[in-house]
């Protein structure tokens, strides 16, 4: 999978510090088979995780009947990998990715992330995450493929990195 910039995406800069957090087993599977996991979005646990607003939801039904189907199959086809953006380790992260004293985190910068993508294969894209308003009326929605969250309380100290 290549990494590729994209045009609606913001990469941090290579020597940004970034963390990623799992538990042991994640990280004895990661050292075995060499490679990064990508989650499919059907199998992430945050149900906000790429979520389109209602309001965007409701303008997209207006334009096409196929809309809901569309989102429900992006799922099954779009994979991400998170990291989370800090100069240290974070408690909240910690808490939130790890089991109790059974956890890791990884310490990389973004340039070492991209260099790790091999030539061929899916293209790959690493951008910083925005927080989404989703109660906010926009007067335009966010760019296609911009990673978009829902803010949630316990996110709102964290800085993601997808």
């Amino acid at each position: 999978m290549p990494y590729v910039e994209h045009p609606d995406i913001t990469t941090p800069p290579g020597d940004t510090v970034i963390w990623r957090y799992m538990d042991v087993l994640q990280f004895l599977t990661l050292l075995k088979q060499q490679s990064l996991y990508f989650a499919l979005l059907k199998e992430v646990d945050d149900l906000w995780e790429a979520a389109p607003s209602e309001r965007l939801k409701a303008r997209l039904i207006q334009a096409a009947a196929i809309v809901p189907v569309l989102f429900r199959s992006l799922s099954r086809h779009i994979a991400i990998n998170c990291w989370h953006e800090n100069c240290s380790e974070s408690v909240v992260m910690w808490s939130l990715y790890t089991s109790a004293k059974q956890g890791i985190a990884i310490q990389s910068t973004v340039g070492r992330l991209v260099e790790c993508f091999e030539v061929n294969g899916p293209q790959v894209f690493i951008g910083r995450v925005t927080y989404e308003d989703h109660d906010k009326d926009y007067d335009e929605p966010p760019p296609t493929r911009q990673p978009n969250r829902r803010q949630a309380a316990c996110h709102g100290c964290t800085n993601p990195i997808i």
